[in-house]
């Protein structure tokens, strides 16, 4: 590997977390680069998609902000049907913590596996637990990257929450330099019209 200040030699999972905090900053800058962020979030936890959102606490409405790995049905019927069905987004807002985990949402496993949308969502589309982070939240909305780990992974496990934990301050602060470069753009687009 390579050798890291202070760090002794780089691991491989090193390099690959390093080239995914590359790939959200680069995000911030060409928002057309989100989709490789969720596929290298879905490669690092085990995922079969994943989305960034937004909620309505009074809605069930979701704005999708970027998707990636997942089928266009299956997105469309979570859109048309199960985002109405979820089991974890009422825990979600109910949450004050920075991370979402699907099993620790659903604390009542019975009656999660027994769900609608665990059955005939979930399931079929080869999930069962899901890793995301708060990004952020609102009285009335949340924002959440969030990957959907496949069934064979198993459960989100306390490596991967402290993972997905040290990842969030990188997707915050790049949204936050997409929006004050957007602001930027804006702002000199103005003043070349006013001219």
């Amino acid at each position: 590997g390579c050798a890291a200040p202070g760090n002794g030699v780089m691991t491989g999972d090193d390099g690959r977390i390093l080239g995914l905090i590359d790939a959200i900053y680069d995000a911030s800058l060409d928002t057309t680069r989100w989709p490789r962020v969720i596929d290298l979030l879905n490669q690092m936890f085990d995922g079969i998609g994943g989305v960034f959102q937004q909620r309505e606490r009074s809605s069930t409405e979701v704005g999708f902000i970027e998707i990636g790995g997942i089928d266009d049905a299956v997105r469309a019927a979570y859109e048309q049907y199960y985002r109405s069905r979820s089991v974890w987004m009422p825990a979600a807002f109910a949450s004050a913590s920075e991370l979402a985990i699907g099993h620790e949402l659903a604390p009542d496993k019975r009656l999660f596996e027994c769900s609608e949308f665990c059955n005939d969502w979930l399931r079929p589309s080869g999930a069962y637990d899901a890793i995301g982070g708060v990004i952020q939240r609102s009285s009335g909305s949340l924002t959440v990257v969030t990957v959907l780990r496949a069934e064979r992974a198993g459960l989100a496990t306390d490596n991967h929450k402290r993972l997905f934990k040290r990842l969030m301050p990188h997707v915050r602060r790049s949204i936050d330099i997409h929006r004050r470069l957007a602001g930027v753009r804006l702002q000199r687009d103005g003043m070349l019209q006013a001219l």
